[in-house]
């Protein structure tokens, strides 16, 4: 197959995993793909990661965020001939993380966001500095969670 082809066809295939329906919005997904494993280079000469391993990320190290009652996505066939299924469903609706698991090689969060440049982001971005402009008095928060 021609590269462009190949290439039309993966982005077609891949089409489902690029948006998401956030608060009745489609919005953008900025990194939808897991880093795939291998040896870490580093980015420099003497990099502290450098040579260790990076396993592969399977749906038991993946939790997603998810409204209530909305439907679970199928989990992947890795094709091992095992059953897999997600770590865990979370609803924590003050969050905008759509996914997120442990790096497996320095152990932070690594986070599939929507793409900070769509209408509800900058919405949501302009809520939060104009909560912390206001301040709050007598104990009343001034911007709703």
């Amino acid at each position: 197959m021609p590269a462009p082809e190949a290439r039309r066809a993966e982005s077609v295939e891949a089409a489902p995993f690029k948006t998401a329906l956030i608060d009745g919005e489609r919005v953008e997904v900025s990194n939808y793909l897991v880093t795939s494993p291998g040896i870490v280079q580093g980015g420099c000469a003497g990099h502290w990661l450098a040579g260790r391993i990076r396993r592969r990320i399977v749906p038991e190290d993946v939790i997603l965020n998810l409204s209530h009652g909305a439907a679970i996505p199928r989990v992947p066939d890795l094709g091992d001939g095992q059953r897999h299924a997600w770590r865990a469903v979370a609803h924590d609706h003050t969050q905008v993380w759509i996914a997120k698991w442990r790096d497996p090689v320095c152990g932070s969060w690594r986070y599939v966001r929507a793409e900070l440049e769509t209408a509800y982001m900058r919405r949501r971005f302009w809520l939060a500095t104009t909560c912390v402009h206001l301040g709050t008095e007598a104990g009343q928060h001034p911007c709703p969670p």
